[in-house]
């Protein structure tokens, strides 16, 4: 478990600080030692931190990253390498830069190009053109 928060308020003597928040390399998130249970506000699962008083929202699978996986070339998202967005263990995550993170969607049929009218592209299939003849 890496400490990715702590609370300056609670101290057992001057100067000292106690984690107010933990998280494991599977994407476990405690509060001391309370386990928090993340939601599902949309497509990631996610949970609600109090930082400097205030509630704010974190994704889970950010906050595995920015603990635990090195980011040399500072890229700004972080991707789902298997596609389960639920899978926030540390082995399936990357940074990867936006175009790095569309390309992997499309490569893995996450994500099909549609046309100007809303349809999928006939010429389309799993990440690969198809040869029109």
């Amino acid at each position: 478990m890496k400490v990715i928060y702590t609370n300056n308020k609670i101290a057992k003597r001057k100067g000292d600080t106690i984690p107010a928040y933990w998280i494991t390399k599977d994407g476990k998130v405690f509060n001391g030692e309370k386990y928090m249970k993340p939601y599902m506000g949309g497509r990631y699962p996610k949970v609600v931190l109090k930082i400097n008083d205030k509630p704010t929202m974190k994704y889970i699978h950010r906050l595995v990253a920015e603990a635990f996986i090195p980011n040399p070339n500072a890229k700004a998202t972080v991707n789902h390498i298997d596609g389960n967005k639920q899978n926030n263990d540390i082995s399936n995550l990357e940074w990867a830069t936006q175009g790095e993170n569309n390309k992997h969607s499309f490569d893995t049929g996450l994500k099909v190009p549609y046309d100007r009218r809303g349809k999928k592209n006939p010429n389309y299939k799993h990440g690969k053109r198809m040869q029109t003849i």
